[in-house]
């Protein structure tokens, strides 16, 4: 797998996110969650699709198929909560305007 940073941003990124309006800092937080999310369920798919590729040359899998199965719906669930939180987010930014109704919107979620 790739030698992937655990986080999306470098640390003087977030320092200066830390200084901006607070839209900023909740975007980048946002988009933090995202990165880890979507490593998670790249890793997921990829140690399933070993194991399956394993079975299919070898005749045997370090995974059993229902381990598999619970890894790939969790994959699944994690891609649905990542979308719904993007979802989340487009609401939010669109209620950027009227700051009464966004603030505070994200922590909610």
């Amino acid at each position: 797998m790739h030698n992937q940073p655990d986080t999306l941003y470098g640390e003087h990124a977030l320092d200066t996110f830390e200084f901006e309006v607070g839209g900023a800092l909740k975007l980048a937080s946002e988009m933090e969650r995202a990165h880890a999310v979507a490593r998670g369920i790249e890793a997921t798919i990829r140690l399933v699709r070993a194991s399956t590729v394993r079975r299919d040359i070898e005749h045997s899998s370090f995974l059993e198929p229902e381990d598999e199965d619970a890894l790939l719906a969790l994959a699944g669930h994690a891609a649905g909560m990542l979308a719904e939180r993007a979802e989340h987010l487009s609401d939010w930014a669109s209620s950027a305007a009227q700051p009464e109704q966004c603030a505070g919107e994200l922590a909610d979620g």
